[in-house]
């Protein structure tokens, strides 16, 4: 009986990692973002002065990629992973869980749109002005942080969702 569950549980994890691997394999074929574009996200006021006019439009094309269809696409990848985690366990068991794992999935999804906005901004004002803000890039720099530790907090809490102990669906 406990080797059973055992199994399962090695299942669960082996179907989560492969809808996440997949799922993000294939969004990444769909979507065209311009290479070094989560990179760039990242630069100083300086750095995107110093970029040319053309870089510049490309990341700014990036913007509108990632926010139509690469954070969606990760959103929902990210949904995916966790209903198979759901469909393998009792979801009265885990209810709790679940939330937190979907509330910290949308949390890195907003701040990555914040991220994303801020970032254009920033590269508009490059275009047009002598210097972008640097209020704008430190405030995408805050949104990149948060972003990241809320989709990795998520992803652990997805991971603690499917091997802790407990019923399985058919247990």
């Amino acid at each position: 009986m406990r080797s059973g569950l055992l199994t399962q549980r090695l299942l669960a994890l082996v179907a989560v990692h492969l809808t996440l691997i997949l799922g993000l394999f294939l969004v990444r074929q769909i979507v065209d973002l311009p290479s070094g574009f989560g990179s760039s996200q990242f630069s100083n006021s300086a750095e995107l002065q110093a970029l040319s006019t053309d870089r510049l439009l490309e990341l700014r094309d990036g913007v509108d990629q990632d926010l139509t269809r690469f954070i969606p696409g990760y959103l929902v990848v990210g949904l995916a992973a966790i209903a198979v985690a759901v469909s393998i366990r009792s979801f009265q068991r885990t209810r709790d869980l679940v939330t937190v794992v979907a509330l910290l999935l949308v949390l890195g999804v907003l701040a990555d749109v914040f991220e994303t906005i801020l970032f254009a901004r920033s590269l508009d004002q490059a275009l047009t002005g002598p210097t972008a803000s640097s209020l704008a890039v430190q405030a995408t720099r805050v949104f990149f942080v948060v972003k990241w530790v809320a989709l990795v907090l998520s992803y652990l809490v997805l991971l603690v969702l499917v091997l802790r102990p407990g019923p399985t669906r058919g247990s």
